[in-house]
Formats: structure tokens, C-alpha cells, sequence
């Protein structure tokens, strides 16, 4: 990072950005973003109640993770 740039005066420093020099074409912002949308989460078999949930959390139907209760699930 370059130093900052000293105005002559007496008066405070002033300190210089980078600003880009061209302007990004509509391809290359397009080019950047691709990878930016939302991806689909991930979804595992409950191996207590076989409904699908989220890898590695508990189960919101049934309320088990690794084969015991953490969290207690009221019945509809």
C-alpha cells in the first residue's frame, strides 16, 4: 500500500485512493457475478423418522440428533 500523500500546505493530510481507471464492461460484471446466485441446501435422510432435514442439525420433526432428544418437539 503506497504511503500517504502529503499536501504541501500546513493543512491536514490527505490521503489518495485507488480508483479504477476504466470502466468494467457489462461481460466482466456479469463474468463475476455467475457464482453468486443461492445454491440449494444439501438435505439427508433422518434416520430416526426418514424425513429429509438439513445434514448435521436436528431433526425438526422429531427433534433427535446422533440417536438422542435435544430438542422436544410438540405433536400437531
Amino acid at each position: 500500500m503506497p504511503a500517504p500523500v502529503r499536501d504541501r500546505g500546513s493543512g491536514p493530510k490527505e490521503v489518495r485512493m485507488p480508483n479504477p481507471k476504466r470502466r468494467h464492461s457489462n461481460r466482466r460484471t456479469a463474468q463475476r457475478r455467475a457464482h453468486d446466485s443461492l445454491k440449494r441446501v444439501g438435505l439427508a435422510e433422518c434416520p430416526k423418522c426418514h424425513e429429509m432435514k438439513i445434514p448435521h442439525r436436528a431433526c425438526p420433526h422429531c427433534g433427535y440428533y446422533k440417536g438422542r432428544e435435544v430438542i422436544e418437539v410438540v405433536a400437531e
